[in-house]
């Protein structure tokens, strides 16, 4: 067997990991990621025939980047050559403009489903019943769902974060409280599939992350709530306490990005 050792969790790219003979052909019998969530292996046959052969992988990394490499050995001798792909090895499409678009909507899936409703819910009470915060609430969650199954082709499905995708639609009609936790414990999930679990104390950048997110979603959720709804509608109350969460919002933005950088 082949087995990769990393210095961080990874997730599989399914096909992008794999074990060739000089001349092109997959020899490995199959990869699995063991349970410390760092270690690759490649399981082989026991009767390979001499030659050179190269192991080449290409994973998501712990903070939601490619990490890509390759070695070369040899069964019966030696390997002078520098460690790189076969000519004839089977390629696998990039996963890194997947990743890019399924983070970007779900960025937006945040702000126009978690932010709007809470904007909602925290400033104008009588914006839940009207069209246009449905309408973008639900535009919200079908983008949060678009990034979830792109994820889920790409790098594998996330389970806690689909359950929690599911509660959150089941929430949205529930008292505020308990749509806030399941908006939080969703955003934890978010954050905790980003940088913050690659540094060097990741439960408290992971918790910073988190009330990053919520901050921005919160605020510019607010500001769609405010330009499409609440001024369209002519109604002014209620400027002064948006005002003032807008304010902690941007407080929050400002300092947890402080912390990230």
């Amino acid at each position: 067997r082949v087995t990769l050792t990393f210095d961080e969790p990874v997730r599989l790219i399914p096909g992008a990991v794999q074990v060739i003979s000089a001349t092109g052909t997959k020899v490995d019998r199959g990869v699995r990621l063991l349970s410390d969530n760092a270690t690759v292996e490649l399981s082989l046959p026991p009767d390979l025939p001499r030659g050179s052969y190269t192991a080449t992988w290409r994973l998501m990394s712990a903070d939601g980047h490619e990490v890509s490499g390759s070695v070369s050995f040899g069964v019966q001798q030696a390997v002078d050559e520098p460690a790189s792909a076969p000519p004839n090895a089977r390629s696998v499409p990039s996963s890194s403009v997947a990743a890019d678009v399924a983070r970007g909507l779900r960025y937006a899936g945040l702000v126009l489903c978690v932010g709007v409703l809470a904007a909602a819910r925290l400033v104008w009470r009588w914006a839940l019943a009207t069209r246009r915060t449905r309408i973008l609430a639900g535009i919200g969650w079908l983008l949060l769902a678009a990034a979830t199954v792109i994820d889920a082709v790409t790098t594998g499905p996330h389970y806690v974060q689909a359950a929690l995708l599911v509660l959150l639609a089941l929430a949205t009609r529930a008292g505020t409280a308990l749509f806030l936790t399941v908006a939080t414990a969703f955003a934890v999930t978010v954050a905790a599939s980003g940088h913050a679990a690659a540094g060097p104390d990741p439960w408290l950048a992971t918790a910073v992350t988190t009330v990053h997110l919520l901050a921005m979603a919160l605020w510019l959720g607010g500001l769609c709530v405010l330009t499409l709804v609440v001024l369209p509608a002519r109604r002014t109350d209620e400027l002064q306490r948006w005002s003032q969460v807008a304010f902690g919002c941007v407080a929050a933005v400002v300092l947890s990005g402080e912390y990230q950088a």
